[in-house]
Formats: structure tokens, sequence, C-alpha cells
């Protein structure tokens, strides 16, 4: 065997990739490389690296079909559901629109509340305009730099720019709207390529990364659907756990019940050993009702609660560099009603700065409203956006 990538984090053990010889499976019986590994080795396990993919709909623009004449527009994304019909409209619903700028910068002091993006990076040619108001402000890391943006994994470098566009409108929609009065830094971990795919390598690696970073909140817009419990996530959101790092992530988009069919991490959510972890599912208001999004995944013990379904988001290579002017999209999917929530629990930590994420997360929870069409999900429970108008 030989050792091609290998990664220690202090008190918490090690990563260690092995380029095994053409035709050895580590899951083989006798399970020869487990046994070598334990003549060695305290407290391990192996797991197979593998590729965790996006899919289509983790996040996708909306099509405009419709005009109105005070200004609204109509977007669709299934042939039942319809945005936003129901809204004030984009220039004075908040859901919608994309203001950075309301966003408290990075600052160099010790009060910013910091929030890693484990996806795929952010679009660079948006610095000037949007990101270097949230650059990291700290002392330098094997994994971010001082004013940088963050690491991408797939290259080794600290120039984490999004070649698909799914970081970029998930980190906007955290700074959109951010009303906190605390700082905001967010740290991007590229580890998805352009064509949405990631080593499960990587994504282990980018939470230990982000954990001791001194991340407050990490933002995980994606999943791995499968029977098992991947063994080496479940530590990493673990570690985040004991370190009281609020891990947010989504539920999928596969019209699934994660109770019956499992993505993880967000079927963590179903137990009571990963109380810092929060999955999110999609809801819309269409004619006045609420309910679920088709598309979205559901469960009543592992989804903890549901966002809206949409949001406005900076548009991927639409601005030249150096820009301060950017055009966006309106996006959907669980993948972008996730960043809502994680953008919520950052304005409470601003907001009641001494409170732990136990308590910041039941202050979450009160804010609230439950609704019987949401019964596939615990409590029926969503974060209202106040942009609907009611009769």
């Amino acid at each position: 065997m030989t050792v091609v990538d290998s990664l220690p984090f202090p008190g918490v053990g090690g990563l260690v990739v092995v380029e095994l010889p053409y035709g050895i499976d580590p899951n083989s019986e006798p399970p020869l490389i487990r046994e070598k590994i334990k003549q060695d080795t305290i407290n391990y396990f192996v797991e197979e690296d593998f590729l965790i993919r996006l899919t289509p709909r983790s996040l996708s623009p909306l099509s405009t079909v419709q005009s109105v004449s005070d200004g609204r527009q109509y977007y669709t994304i299934t042939d039942t559901v319809v945005f936003p019909a129901q809204y004030v409209g984009p220039a004075t619903c908040e859901a919608l629109q994309f203001r950075p700028d309301v966003a408290m910068p990075s600052t160099s002091g010790g009060d910013n509340i910091v929030i890693a993006i484990i996806d795929s990076g952010a679009d660079t040619l948006l610095s000037s305009a949007i990101w270097d108001r949230h650059a990291y402000r700290g002392s330098s890391t094997p994994f971010v730099q001082t004013d940088g943006l963050g690491y991408d994994f797939i290259h080794g470098d600290f120039s984490p720019n999004d070649q698909l566009g799914h970081g970029t409108a998930v980190a906007g929609a955290i700074v959109s709207n951010y009303r906190g009065s605390r700082p905001l830094t967010l740290v991007h971990y590229k580890i998805f390529n352009g064509y949405g795919e990631a080593t499960y390598f990587g994504a282990i690696t980018a939470i230990y990364a982000a954990v001791q970073n001194g991340s407050d909140i990490i933002n995980l817009s994606w999943g791995i659907p499968t029977e098992e419990t991947p063994l080496a996530l479940q530590c990493a959101i673990d570690y985040a756990n004991d370190q009281g790092v609020i891990v947010v992530t989504s539920a999928g988009n596969e019209k699934t019940d994660i109770d019956d069919a499992p993505q993880w991490p967000a079927a963590y959510a179903g137990q009571d050993t990963f109380p810092n972890l929060i999955t999110v599912a999609s809801y819309v208001d269409e004619n006045n009702a609420l309910s679920l999004a088709s598309f979205s995944n559901f469960g009543v013990q592992s989804v903890t609660l549901a966002a809206y379904a949409a949001a406005e988001a900076p548009k991927l290579g639409a601005t030249p560099a150096g820009s301060t002017v950017y055009t966006t999209d309106i996006v959907y999917g669980t993948s972008i009603s996730t960043p809502l929530i994680t953008r919520e629990l950052a304005r409470l930590m601003s907001e009641f700065p001494l409170d732990g994420v136990l308590t910041i997360i039941e202050k979450l929870k009160g804010l609230l409203e439950e609704n019987p069409s949401l019964s596939q999900i615990q409590g029926g429970r969503l974060l209202p956006n106040g942009c609907f108008v009611r009769p």
C-alpha cells in the first residue's frame, strides 16, 4: 500500500488516503487491510473514498415565464409551483432581493461571526463587489490566509474559485440581508469541481479544517444518499458538535423520506447525539397556501424545519474582474433554503452573544411557525419570510 495523502488533526487522530494495488478490495473477506491497520492503531476504521455529486436540481435558476403590469415577474420550477404570484414583488420582498451591502463587513477584531461554506467555492470575480467585505481577518492557517477567501481542496491552494455556481449562490444567500450587528466572515472551502463532484475525503477534511479554524456555523448544502452511515462523516459532525459549532445541512431534492432512505449528514438530525445539527427542507406558498416544495426531501424524525424554496443570488461568471456591479438569478432548492437558516442563526448569535449554541438553536425554533401542511417534517415547522400577501 502507498499513502498518497495524509492530514493529521491534533487531538482527533488523522485522516489518511491510501492507494491500493489494482484488484484489492478494502472490504474484501478476509479483511486483510483492516487487520493490518488494526495491528498498528487504536480506534480505527477504514472507508473507501468515493465521489459526492450534487444533483441537477441541487440549486437551479428559475425561468422567467411572464411579466405583469406592476413589475412583478412569475417564475416556474415545476408544472405546479409558481413564483412569486403571491408576493408584493421583487422590489419590496426581502426574500427575493439580493442586498449584500446591508451586512456588516469583517473586521480584525475578535467579534466576527465566522461561517464556513463547504461547497464549490465562490466566484472570485465578485471579490471586489461582495466577498472582500467578508474575508477572513484572523491569523493565517493551513487552510485560509489573512484577508483571504478560503481554500481549494481540489487544487490545494488559497483561491477557492467557483466553477459551478452552487457555492456562489449559497454564500450570496447568507450575506444578503444579514441584519446582525456583529461583523460577518465567510470562509469558502471548495470541494466541488465544475461538474458538481467532490471526494468524500475532501469533504471530511474540510469539516475538520472549518472547526479548527474557529467557525461558528458550517453550511453544508449537499448530502450523501446511502443506507449505511458514513463513519468518517459521522466522526466529523460529532467533532463539530463537541466543539460547539452549529452545522446546517440540506434535506435534499429527491422527494424522498430520508427517515427511510437516509441522506447524510441530514439524517443525523434525527439522533439525539447531534443536537447542533439542523436539517432544512423547502416550502412554497402558492395561492396563499403553504406546502412542502414538490422537490424537497422530508422526514418526521430527520428534518428539523423548512425554509423558503427560492432566493435571489449572484450569478456565476457575469461580473468583470474588479467590478462592483453584479448580476443575479432567482435560484431554488433545499441548497438555497439552507443558507437562509444559516443567516438567521448568525443574526441570533449577533443579537445574543453570550448564549450558547443550544440556546441559539432554541431561539431559532421559537421563531418558527407550525403548519399542518408540513406534517412530513418535525413539528411541521417553518421559518416565515414575511413576504406573503394574505387576503
